[in-house]
Formats: structure tokens, sequence, C-alpha cells
């Protein structure tokens, strides 16, 4: 797992949007999508998402 996409999951926390990290990272939405479903699925929650257990929705009692 890349140090970086951490950097993006706590940029995304600390926006409370990917669109707003996407912006303040100069980044696509979809790349910060994909660095989060990285970072997901390296910590196994990536099929929690549904439950409100994904790591930017809900989730933060899971970092």
């Amino acid at each position: 797992m890349r140090i970086d996409y951490l950097a993006t999951l706590k940029t995304v926390v600390k926006e409370g949007s990917l669109l707003k990290a996407a912006r303040t990272l100069d980044v696509s939405v979809s790349t910060i999508s994909s660095q989060i479903s990285s970072v997901e699925k390296f910590f196994d929650i990536a099929g929690q998402k549904g439950q409100g257990g994904g790591a930017v929705s809900g989730g933060q009692d899971r970092l």
C-alpha cells in the first residue's frame, strides 16, 4: 500500500468530500476514489460501505 494514499484519505476526511479533496490535491475525483478503494481493500473494509463502515462515510472510528 502506498503511504500517499493515506495522505489522500486524510485530505478527504479533512475536506469533507471527494470533490473538495480532489480540488485541494489537484487530481480527479476518479483518482481520489481509486486511492480510497485501495486503502479500503488493504484494510479489508471495502465490503462494509453499505453498512456505514467505509473509510470516508462514517467509518472514522475504524481508522
